[in-house]
């Protein structure tokens, strides 16, 4: 870990730099350069103050290899870079906070400690001013084990970055494959297609959910193609269960 510092010549990290707790990495001189590379890693849960031209190809770890907030002043880039994100429940998870105009592109990579029994959205980056970009990609596919995995949605708003929790499958990832499930369009107006490929599974349908966990609709699944539709449904968020014999296959969520 470094204490405080004031840094007044070019900086090029290959490695690791961890800010602790109440400490700042001061970088505000216009005329040197402070470059992350892509070997290199931003880590902790103190303060970087960056007004000096910054280029960030490298990884940010929020925490290092705990949970933490790390912080960020004035300048925050990713540029090409990756953010280093650990989840250990719905409310104890990595975040970065950033006083200025975050510009971000690049990826996100997870690692998730507990199996989620509900949907929920973690916010893991906010900004003070407006994200002047925001590219990662849209969704997050993590796997458990050998037999099951979740989706996140990547959703950027205007001052925060946020992994939303949008299926649950319990089945592995090659099984979902020949599966050729998915529900499109959603959110849902009138009516959805429904795919799945009914040779991989027995007596198929859907079941779905309202927020407050009461069945409001089912679904049989007797063709690869069926036409949902919402008929009397209120608007709002619902979870949608594959259910085969019995067995749940996945859960997701809908927005009607």
């Amino acid at each position: 870990d470094f204490g405080s510092f004031y840094m007044i010549l070019d900086v090029v990290n290959n490695h690791i730099i961890e800010i602790a707790e109440d400490s700042q990495y001061l970088f505000l001189t216009p005329n040197v350069s402070f470059h992350n590379t892509s070997t290199g890693i931003l880590a902790g849960t103190g303060v970087f103050d960056i007004t000096s031209p910054f280029l960030n190809e490298g990884t940010v770890s929020p925490g290092g290899d705990a949970i933490g907030e790390l912080r960020f002043i004035n300048t925050f880039n990713l540029n090409g870079g990756v953010l280093e994100i650990d989840i250990e429940s719905p409310t104890a998870f990595d975040t970065i906070v950033v006083t200025g105009s975050p510009d971000m592109e690049g990826s996100i990579l997870l690692d998730v400690s507990y199996f989620p029994e509900d949907f929920n959205m973690s916010t893991i980056l906010t900004s003070q001013f407006s994200i002047t970009n925001c590219t990662f990609p849209s969704q997050i596919k993590y796997d458990i084990d050998d037999a099951s995995f979740f989706v996140y949605e990547v959703v950027c708003n205007e001052n925060a970055l946020i992994l939303d929790l949008v299926e649950i499958y319990f089945i592995g990832v090659d099984a979902y494959n020949d599966l050729n499930y998915s529900i499109t369009p959603n959110p849902i107006n009138q009516e959805a297609l429904i795919t799945l490929n009914i040779s991989q599974v027995n007596a198929p349908q859907l079941v779905i959910y309202s927020m407050a966990g009461k069945k409001v609709k089912t679904v049989l699944l007797d063709s690869n193609t069926t036409i949902f539709k919402r008929d009397s449904l209120a608007d709002g968020v619902y979870f949608v269960q594959l259910v085969s014999e019995g067995k749940v296959i996945s859960t997701e969520k809908i927005i009607l």
